[in-house]
């Protein structure tokens, strides 16, 4: 679970709109520990 917020992290640094969109039409079915992990560079 972390491992995909892990990669949702780093490319939000340089897709930002990107891993926002999905993490908006996935947070239903994501962890909550890899919605915060991949929103730490937002």
């Amino acid at each position: 679970m972390k491992a995909i917020g892990w990669a949702l992290r780093d490319l939000a640094k340089t897709n930002s709109a990107w891993v926002i969109k999905f993490i908006e039409e996935h947070e239903n079915k994501m962890a909550k520990l890899s919605i915060r992990e991949a929103s730490k560079h937002l």
